[in-house]
Formats: C-alpha cells, sequence, structure tokens
C-alpha cells in the first residue's frame, strides 16, 4: 500500500545508551520532523529533562510501565505511572526527575532530538572515561554532589533558569583530578604543601574538560567550585560577589560531602558535625546563604536537629 511503512518489533533505527546510568533509548521513527523514541531507566535514576530549544517543539512523554516522580521549581512533587502523559510546549529550564520503578516510556517530538542526544553522549563519554580513571570513590562523589547541589538549589528557590547549567556542573566538577597522580589522589595523611598545589590543578583541568561538551558557562562554574568568599580560594583568588553561585552552591555540597563521607584516612563527621562546621565557616569559607539552605534541608529531612549545632 502507498504510503504505508513497516517496521517490525525491535527493528529500530537506532540506538544509543547513557553514559552515566546505562539507560537505554532507541529511535523508532524519524520522518519529515516527526519524531518518536523509546525510553528505558532503570530504577533509582535522577537526571533531568532538558529545556526546548526550537520555537514551536513540543515533547510529550507517554509512559508504558513503572513510575516516575516529576520536582518541578518551586512546586509539589509529581508522581506519574502506566497510561500516564505529560508534554511539554515552552520548557526553557531542566526538569529534574527521579526514576521511582523500572520505567519505559515513549517519546513524541515535532523536533528530531535523538542525533542530537546522541552526539552529546559521544562527547559525554570521554568525559565519563575519565572519571572511570580515578578511584571509585570520586565518581560517586561527583554524583551525591550533583544530587545535594539541586536540592540545595530547591531550598533557596535558585532560579529556574539556572538549574540545567548547576545541575552539569556538579556531576562533572571533579573530572579533572584524573590528571591528578593517583598517589596524591588517595594518599591516607595529609597532603604536602608540593602535593596540595598539584591537587589544586584538578578545577582549571576540569574546566577545560567540560568547555568543549557544555561550553563556557559550566566551564566557569566548574573552575570557581574552589573559591571563597574571603577570596583565599582558588585558582583565581575571587571573591564573594565574583564566584558564580551555582559554584557556591556546588562548594557547599561539596564540601559537606566530604566531610560525612568515610574513606580509609577520614572516618567521616556525623551530619550534625559536617552542619557545624560549614556554619562555623559560613561567610568565610562558604557562602552564607548556601549553608542555611543546606541546613535546612537536612533538618527537613531529619538528619540534624534545629540549628544544627552540638553533637549529634
Amino acid at each position: 500500500m502507498k504510503g504505508l511503512t513497516i517496521r517490525l518489533n525491535g527493528d529500530y533505527l537506532a540506538h544509543t545508551h547513557s553514559i552515566e546510568q546505562g539507560n537505554c533509548a532507541r529511535q523508532m521513527i524519524s520522518v519529515q520532523g516527526m519524531e518518536m523514541v523509546f525510553y528505558s531507566m532503570p530504577q533509582g535514576v535522577q537526571g533531568g529533562f532538558q529545556e526546548l530549544e526550537c520555537p514551536g517543539e513540543t515533547e510529550a512523554y507517554y509512559i508504558l510501565s513503572g513510575r516516575i516522580k516529576l520536582l518541578p521549581q518551586g512546586e509539589p512533587e509529581i508522581t506519574l505511572g502506566p497510561g500516564d502523559i505529560f508534554y511539554f510546549t515552552e520548557n526553557e529550564t531542566l526538569l529534574p526527575f527521579h526514576v521511582l520503578d523500572p520505567l519505559q516510556m515513549i517519546l513524541f517530538s515535532n523536533e528530531s532530538r535523538f542525533e542530537q542526544d546522541a552526539e552529546t553522549n559521544r562527547a559525554l563519554l570521554d568525559v565519563m572515561e575519565a572519571l572511570q580513571e580515578i578511584d571509585g570513590d570520586t565518581r560517586m562523589h561527583c554524583d551525591r554532589v550533583r544530587k545535594l547541589a539541586m536540592r540545595i538549589a530547591r531550598e533557596m528557590n535558585y532560579p529556574a533558569s539556572g538549574l540545567h547549567d548547576l545541575f552539569f556542573a556538579a556531576r562533572f566538577h571533579d573530572v579533572g583530578k584524573c590528571k591528578v597522580p593517583k598517589e596524591i589522589l588517595i594518599k591516607p595523611a595529609r597532603l604536602d604543601e608540593k602535593e596540595y598545589e598539584m591537587m589544586k590543578e584538578h578545577a582549571a583541568i576540569s574546566a577545560e574538560m567540560v568547555r568543549p561538551v557544555f561550553g563556557d558557562e559550566i566551564a566557569r562554574i566548574v573552575k570557581e567550585h574552589h573559591e571563597r568568599p574571603d577570596g583565599k580560594g582558588y585558582p583565581e583568588g575571587l571573591t564573594a560577589t565574583q564566584i558564580h553561585p551555582a559554584a557556591a552552591i556546588i562548594a557547599v555540597a561539596d564540601s559537606y560531602d566530604a566531610m560525612v563521607t568515610v574513606r580509609p584516612y577520614n572516618k567521616g563527621k556525623t551530619p550534625t558535625e559536617a552542619a557545624v562546621e560549614l556554619r562555623r565557616c559560613a561567610g568565610v569559607q562558604f557562602d552564607d546563604k548556601c549553608v542555611e539552605a543546606l541546613c535546612c534541608y537536612l533538618q527537613r529531612k531529619g538528619l540534624i536537629k534545629s540549628e544544627g549545632r552540638g553533637n549529634a
């Protein structure tokens, strides 16, 4: 029959995989400006739906199985399941999500996004392979910092337009550590002055590694995540008003995770002890508003008591 095309089950046009989470995406239809993509995501994946880039672009998602929680900025969380549909017509920022149960869904779009996403995945592969060269905790640390940074941003009512950059900057803020000698990176003792200077180079290296994939703005955030309000940070010694707000958020999330994580050379602080330390350094080493946002989140989750003072 003229105009009829049939593709049998599993006969997809192309397929790609998310580098970090192992998610599966398969392009089912791409013809005359219309696209249909099948997505499969395992339980526990946290990510974000990207903003639409083309005027008049529309994306609709139909959930086949599983459950997903949408986390719109400044609005109640939304849980969706089989048969539910959500769609975007003017999505101008990242929409965070959390997969509650193994998820399968279909994307319908009037613009081709699959090839663009595949190109991004290929570029991200280089970044992720660099992270794989580091000790395993660095990669997990980056993921924990990403999740915590997004929580801090929600507590602060951080501008929705900046969530995309914060998300990816936090995810890859330490990728440059792959260039730091491993004996320094995992040394089970305090670094000497020369070793510390070598370690400090990772911020600028990370920025240059992510720049080709994500651009100048995210590279700037990554570079500044060790700057301090008092000007004693690195690599450029910026002061409070010069530091990118997203970098200030990552700095707090980064330090908190470093304090509470148990390592061979660090028994780890309790959440209360870490909160006390962050508050002690607020306004000097860390942005005070970011510190308070984190403490409010920890208190609401029951991880610290009111004010986060005293011993756990």
